[in-house]
């Protein structure tokens, strides 16, 4: 997991917010005063806010232990805990894309997405976005079929 990483998803979010508290600053008298309105903007804020963290937290705990390395174009290390797996690009049968294709661009949970790598010896891997930005950078895309998930959450899926 990078720092990079973490800003990446967290960056919608962080933008919102930023958003929404500048709105509270330039109008907060009126809206501080205005009970609706307050009840209004905090419910808004949780819709987006608790799915962010929700995934940014069940990522971090799964990608604790995780770390993937490139070694070349063709080979690469998945690592978790003490268990480490070498394998080639040739080893690969398909590596599923969760996460959203198109669309929902202005979402807070749109930069939360993960890969679950299926090796030909039946092996499963996975691997979220704080672990490793693109992969599809790194691997063709005929191996790869992409799922849209608007709430990508790996504790869903098998």
């Amino acid at each position: 997991m990078t720092f990079k990483n973490h800003i990446y998803c967290l960056y919608p979010l962080l933008l919102f917010t930023a958003v929404f508290f500048g709105g509270l600053i330039l109008f907060g008298g009126s809206i501080l005063s205005d009970t609706q309105m307050l009840m209004f903007i905090v419910v808004i804020y949780g819709v987006f806010f608790i799915p962010v963290i929700f995934l940014h937290i069940e990522y971090s705990i799964r990608d604790r232990t995780v770390s993937f390395q490139f070694i070349d174009s063709n080979e690469f290390v998945y690592k978790k805990g003490n268990i480490e797996t070498q394998f080639k690009l040739k080893d690969v049968s398909e590596v599923e894309y969760f996460g959203e294709t198109e669309g929902f661009n202005n979402l807070t949970i749109q930069n939360y997405s993960f890969y679950i790598i299926r090796l030909k010896n039946k092996q499963t891997l996975t691997l979220t976005r704080l672990t490793v930005g693109n992969l599809e950078n790194f691997i063709p895309e005929r191996l790869f079929r992409k799922n849209r998930r608007i709430f990508a959450s790996p504790l869903f899926e098998s």
